[in-house]
């Protein structure tokens, strides 16, 4: 009964959350649950889960002349423009550092702070506590999209699949190029074996980070994998 519960619950929220943004065609209907504490369900690395920074040098400075947004999305279109031309790996990494840097500052105080904690908790495999800081984290920023991100890898950690596609939707809509949202909610395609949509989705990341190994490589498996079975 908690499981159908959960299951209508889910598709509700799926439904509106995904209804707004391009991947919308891959979550109609999805997923399938899988069985509670599924053991054969992936488990993400405190890398999947903590956004690469940039470093020292490779630090986007904002100018001046206009609001912080306005700046921070006039950095991120130049940057995605130059993610999608480059053919050299450590140069696309370089740039999606700046990327991710740049989606990390959510302009407060307080939330980087918490940001920060949730941070220092994950590494501690402490996720009950990463998870309180980003109930406020999502309750004073609801437009911060990194705030979602986290709980969808978290909740994918815990196998909720159900929040984690939820969340994934919310990040979505709020920045529709999160290559990160894209390759969890791909992660989440193979885990409900959607085989199809997973491959249909890391292409997708590919058109706005064409060097993302992990895309690449899930890509290549997929492809493998789908020609055994024909043969």
């Amino acid at each position: 009964m908690k499981q159908s519960l959960r299951f209508w619950v889910f598709l509700f929220f799926a439904a509106f959350f995904a209804a707004s943004h391009p991947l919308y065609g891959f979550t109609q209907g999805l997923p399938k649950l899988p069985p509670d504490n599924n053991p054969s369900a992936p488990v993400l690395s405190p890398e999947d889960i903590i956004p690469q920074k940039p470093t020292e040098g490779e630090r986007v400075i904002l100018g001046y002349g206009s609001s912080a947004a306005e700046r921070k999305k006039a950095e991120l279109e130049k940057l995605f423009v130059q993610l999608k031309r480059t053919i050299n790996n450590d140069e696309a990494a370089r740039i999606s550092r700046q990327i991710q840097g740049l989606w990390a500052q959510s302009g407060s105080d307080t939330v980087d702070l918490l940001m920060q904690w949730v941070e220092d908790a994950v590494r501690e495999e402490d996720y009950a506590r990463a998870m309180d800081f980003l109930d406020n984290v999502v309750a004073l920023e609801p437009d911060f999209a990194e705030g979602w991100m986290r709980r969808a890898s978290i909740h994918i950690q815990m196998n909720d699949i159900v929040l984690a596609m939820i969340e994934l939707n919310e990040v979505l809509r709020l920045e529709s190029r999160q290559f990160n949202a894209m390759l969890q909610l791909g992660t989440i395609m193979e885990m409900t074996d959607r085989k199809e949509l997973a491959l249909r989705v890391y292409w997708r990341v590919l058109d706005f980070y064409p060097q993302m190994r992990r895309a690449q490589s899930r890509i290549g498996a997929l492809l493998e994998e789908k020609t055994d079975r024909a043969i």
